[in-house]
């Protein structure tokens, strides 16, 4: 019962696994990034706008490019 449980279950993705995904800046990290959210990972608002705070605060990526960033990945 708790294996068929936790394999209906979605994981939930932070920040920095949507970053790497997103910036690619580490190969293998963005592999671990890519293989999580294509399992069905699931996220929450909070952390999607901390995700677009970094791209504009770290990585200084114009406000106009960071819907392009997550509709083009």
């Amino acid at each position: 019962m708790k294996k068929a449980l936790l394999k209906n279950t979605k994981r939930i993705i932070d920040a920095n696994i949507i970053l790497r995904y997103i910036l690619k800046d580490d190969e293998n990290d963005f592999e671990i990034a890519k293989k999580e959210i294509l399992k069905g990972a699931t996220t929450s608002i909070a952390i999607i706008a901390e995700v677009v705070y970094v791209l504009k605060g770290v990585y200084n990526i114009p406000q106009q490019y960071k819907a392009l960033v997550f509709w083009d990945t």
